[in-house]
């Protein structure tokens, strides 16, 4: 019997989330204002690894050339990408938000593409960007690998051939743009000029 795959979140069930990340973050900032004991002791929620694979897999097709289609990952990978020529490339996800924290290991770099979504501050704020930063082969990769920060990752990364960094306003943007990119895709297959 072949293992179960979990659905990807839908656009609709990702908006959902997001408001309810951003409502968990003001309780959050409202307990610690009423029992400020609590700053620096509880902690913030995370980032559920659900939210931003799912998320990950809208964005992958607008940041890496030549995906057109992307699955759940199970045992193999966060997320397997198909691409136009048939082949299925495993694509492992990090996400970070206000500490930009996050730790390599080698099963990230092991990937065909590592792609980091950066929540930044947006939910600490209850509003900003969301940036998408893809490698392509992140077995290139030679600045430290275990627990770092983005802008470390950054700084070793950007200047690998192939990688890419997207920045979406909101997280309806991030959505907005697998649709745009889907169409213009069937737009091509079809032998439409765009």
């Amino acid at each position: 019997m072949a293992p179960r795959r979990r659905p990807l979140l839908s656009s609709e069930q990702l908006r959902a989330l997001d408001d309810a990340l951003l409502a968990a973050y003001r309780q959050h900032e409202e307990l610690c204002a009423a029992h400020p004991v609590a700053r620096g002791r509880i902690s913030r929620p995370g980032i559920p690894s659900a939210f931003s694979e799912s998320l990950a897999a809208i964005v992958l097709p607008a940041v890496s050339a030549g995906i057109v289609g992307v699955e759940f990952g199970g045992r193999q990978a966060d997320l397997i990408a198909i691409t136009s020529a048939g082949f299925q490339l495993t694509i492992e996800v990090k996400a970070s938000g206000v500490s930009s924290w996050q730790e390599l290991k080698d099963r990230d770099l092991a990937a065909d593409g590592l792609l980091w979504i950066d929540f930044a501050r947006r939910y600490v704020d209850g509003t900003g960007p969301i940036t998408a930063h893809y490698l392509p082969q992140p077995a290139r990769y030679t600045l430290p690998r275990r627990k770092l920060t983005l802008e470390l990752y950054l700084s070793g990364a950007s200047e690998l051939d192939g990688f890419v960094s997207r920045t979406f306003g909101t997280l309806a943007d991030a959505i907005r743009v697998n649709a745009s990119t889907a169409a213009c895709r069937a737009q091509l297959r079809l032998g439409y000029e765009l």
